[in-house]
C-alpha cells in the first residue's frame, strides 16, 4: 500500500504530489518540501523588499532634484554661509577694498 499527499505553495505557484510507502514518510517529505518552499518564499520577499527600497530611494532622490531645480529656476535658493556683497560696509572686516586698475598694478610691481 502506498500513500500520497498534495503539497501547494500559492506564493510560489508550486504544486507537487508526494508519495511514499508509509504515512509517516509522506508526512516527513511533505513537511520538508513545504519548509523548503517557505524558505525560498522568504528569500524572494527579502530580495523584493530590498529592490522596492532602492526604487523608493531613487524616486525620493529624483523628487529632491526636481524640487531643487524648481527652486533654482524660481530664485528660491537659500545660500547658507555666504556674505552678501551689497551688505558689506566700508569698515566690514570681509571687504576686500576697491579693485585696482592696471596702472596701480604696474606701480605695485615696479616697487
Amino acid at each position: 500500500m502506498s500513500y500520497q499527499i498534495e503539497v501547494r505553495h500559492n506564493g510560489l505557484n508550486k504544486y507537487r504530489v508526494v508519495r511514499g510507502a508509509s504515512r509517516y514518510e509522506v508526512g516527513q517529505r511533505a513537511e520538508a518540501l513545504q519548509a523548503q518552499w517557505n524558505d525560498e518564499w522568504a528569500r524572494r520577499m527579502e530580495v523584493e523588499g530590498r529592490r522596492q527600497e532602492r526604487l523608493d530611494q531613487a524616486e525620493r532622490r529624483a523628487d529632491h532634484k526636481t524640487e531643487a531645480a524648481d527652486r533654482k529656476r524660481h530664485g528660491d535658493v537659500v545660500r547658507i554661509g555666504l556674505h552678501p556683497v551689497d551688505r558689506l560696509t566700508p569698515d566690514d572686516p570681509f571687504r576686500l577694498g576697491d579693485p585696482q586698475g592696471p596702472a596701480d598694478l604696474r606701480r605695485a610691481r615696479a616697487d
